[in-house]
């Protein structure tokens, strides 16, 4: 049944549709109401960044998924702050050579020590990096990372019941089978609305980025509010960098959301509950 839900919404989307279309998250959120929304978001890479996000979260008392990649070693990316039409002000990954040193900043990325003092309260899920193919030596090494984090996970965390995100949005129909047989809750992409990507009755894809103009943001927003749906945005923390003023945009986000009587803010796994039980 959710399968051809998921399905008919993204031919939906694909005909430029959506917006009349009934929601595919209906046969799991089956009690919003038109006029209601609940919400959901969830940041990729687990850098030094989110301690900040995970206060906003907490004064807000907003839902939030982490999506981390263990790391038992120190490291860092290189973030160079940009200003473009469709995002405004934000940082942008750069490789450490030929950087503007001005325009720079390093963000160290937590290591799995940092997991439980960090993400204390909130959902965890899967952030690892994978080829794009089936083929046989592609899909071991994509069974070894995920092995190897379910093996870390609980304890480096103190949770269990992970899903899993993959790097880029970019999957594989055997991939997705490796990780419904070891146990993941579900897989989500990194398309959106203006990109509508495969989907799957397990494979889900949020809303929109968080740093979309904030015309189009607000307006996928009051359009899952009148239809009774989800709204779900997501994003990488050190897109923000150290700046107080792209901070304070995002906290707006995130404020008056939770101010908002008529929405909710729900867990990504609260979409698939059940999914793969």
């Amino acid at each position: 049944m959710l399968a051809s839900l998921v399905i008919a919404s993204f031919m939906a989307v694909a005909s430029g549709n959506c917006c009349t279309e009934n929601s595919i998250w209906r046969s799991v959120c089956p009690k919003i109401e038109p006029g209601k929304v609940k919400v959901c978001m969830d940041w990729d890479d687990s850098c030094f960044t989110d301690f900040r996000l995970a206060e906003l979260c907490r004064k807000y008392k907003a839902k939030v998924t982490f999506n981390i990649t263990p790391r038992e070693h120190a490291d860092h990316c290189y973030m160079q702050r940009e200003t473009t039409e469709r995002n405004g002000v934000t940082y942008r990954f750069k490789s450490p050579k030929g950087f503007d040193r001005a325009q720079t900043v390093s963000i160290p990325y937590l290591t799995n020590e940092d997991f439980k003092y960090c993400y204390e309260g909130f959902k965890i899920a899967a952030h690892l990096n994978f080829p794009t193919g089936d083929s046989a030596e592609e899909l071991d090494y994509c069974r070894q990372l995920m092995e190897e984090f379910l093996a870390i996970a609980p304890d480096v965390t103190g949770q269990d019941g992970f899903g899993i995100v993959w790097s880029g949005g970019r999957w594989s129909p055997g991939i997705v089978k490796i990780a419904k047989e070891l146990g993941f809750r579900y897989c989500r992409g990194a398309n959106t609305y203006e990109k509508p990507g495969k989907w799957g009755e397990w494979t889900i894809q949020p809303t929109t980025y968080w740093s979309e103009p904030p015309e189009k943001f607000w307006e996928w927003y009051e359009l899952a509010k009148k239809r009774g749906d989800v709204f779900w945005f997501w994003g990488h923390t050190q897109d923000l960098g150290y700046d107080d003023a792209i901070w304070a945009r995002l906290e707006g986000i995130i404020r008056r959301i939770s101010e908002d009587p008529d929405a909710e803010w729900i867990d990504v796994g609260d979409l698939v509950k059940g999914a793969v039980e």
